[in-house]
């Protein structure tokens, strides 16, 4: 029985780290335009973005991870360039390690 609720905190655990970077960044967005996440979430499905308002809740809160062209369809609901949510999370354009 250990064993078993060991293997369930680790499940626990792994629900806790941050699957995006990206999150807090549309959140600020979000609110600084003042969208309810069903209203944004709504937004999304009009540029082609399947999201409900919880997937939103998710991201925001970095439970939810996002693809590429999940994010390009971010910045295109929210009316913003792609590399705003770059620059809010506070990564650069010299922080890649692609060269």
């Amino acid at each position: 029985m250990a064993s078993h609720t060991k293997t369930r905190n680790n499940k626990a655990g792994s629900r806790s780290k941050n699957k995006n970077v990206v999150g807090k960044a549309v959140m600020r967005l979000r609110v600084a335009q003042e969208l309810s996440r069903t209203l944004f979430a709504a937004r999304a499905q009009v540029v082609g973005l399947n999201l409900s308002a919880h997937a939103v809740k998710r991201i925001e809160r970095g439970e939810r991870a996002v693809l590429d062209f999940e994010l390009q369809k971010l910045a295109k609901a929210l009316r913003v360039p792609i590399g705003v949510f770059l620059e809010q999370s506070g990564i650069s354009r010299d922080d890649s390690s692609a060269h």
